[in-house]
């Protein structure tokens, strides 16, 4: 989302934050300008004109490339068939999946999956000096425990554009809100939604959310929308050192533990949880965060 702050913007990011999520939460199947208006309580002309200026898109972009961008995570990391991703897309047929996904990618949804798997089995470890302590390269990668959790209401932020980037303004919006209201404290759960690919999302179009959990009768207001992270099982990783050092952790548990393993990915975003409390005053190889991997069961 745009992070422009102009006061005429802040009276339309609650609604534009419902209809965000709206989309999100039905990528699989299509949806009208009407329909998605209707979440912010707009009529469809005057929210084409919002949408377009906060997001820097029109509506049918947007809902075109992050449903693309989605089946080609999917094509990645989900073992179903180009076709079955090609309906969780919100394509009626295999053949238009395949025209999008190569108008958009510039190779088909065979060919994709096939050169990010020759590319995965065939690039170097990346350093792992930064890794738990808990893992070495001499011994399986695994969760440090499975964890099953009811829907969490949380109060987020969202910023667009790298994550280095990102993350700092959106915790910085967040927590400034957070505070006035006397929302944190020790026991105040904390996460973060890195929803894309870097290699296949722009850098100015990556999604960022931080989070913090409240309970349901709290309302956002301004920058702040709510949100509900979903429930279910969990396989939780921990990764120790730098927060830009995260991809690594990441690369790991979707290249050697999730390819060998008997769980499969759910259909929610992964989850980071910071376990520091005031992260600024720790040295980055100390930080430490839990990587929250969605899976079935």
């Amino acid at each position: 989302m745009s992070t422009h702050d102009h006061p005429k913007n802040e009276a339309y990011r609650q609604r534009l934050y419902r209809a965000l999520l709206f989309i999100e939460a039905n990528l699989d199947r299509q949806l009208s300008l009407a329909e998605v208006a209707s979440q912010a309580n707009l009529s469809p002309y005057h929210f084409h004109r919002i949408f377009h200026a906060l997001v820097g898109e029109s509506l049918g972009i947007y809902l075109r490339r992050i449903r693309l961008e989605r089946a080609a995570l999917h094509l990645q990391f989900v073992p179903a068939s180009v076709t079955e991703v090609g309906y969780a897309a919100g394509y009626g047929s295999p053949s238009a999946f395949t025209k999008a996904f190569h108008r958009h990618f510039g190779v088909s949804p065979s060919d994709f999956r096939r050169q990010k798997r020759s590319s995965d089995s065939s690039a170097p470890m990346r350093s792992t000096h930064h890794l738990s302590k808990e893992h070495s390269m001499s011994e399986p990668y695994a969760p440090l425990h499975f964890r099953t959790v009811p829907p969490q209401p949380v109060l987020f932020v969202r910023e667009n554009g790298t994550y280095p980037e990102a993350a700092p303004k959106a915790w910085a919006k967040l927590m400034r809100f957070a505070r006035t209201m006397n929302l944190v404290d020790e026991e105040t759960l904390r996460f973060a939604i890195a929803y894309d690919d870097p290699d296949i999302t722009e850098a100015s179009q990556l999604r960022y959310d931080a989070c913090i959990a409240v309970s349901p009768e709290i309302a956002a207001e301004g920058d702040v929308g709510r949100q509900t992270l979903a429930g279910g099982r969990y396989a939780i990783f921990l990764h120790q050192g730098p927060y830009r050092l995260l991809e690594t952790t990441c690369s790991r548990v979707f290249g050697e533990w999730l390819p060998t393993s008997d769980h499969r990915l759910r259909d929610a975003p992964c989850l980071t949880r910071p376990l520091d409390l005031d992260p600024p005053s720790v040295r980055p190889e100390d930080l430490r965060t839990e990587y929250w991997v969605p899976i079935e069961g």
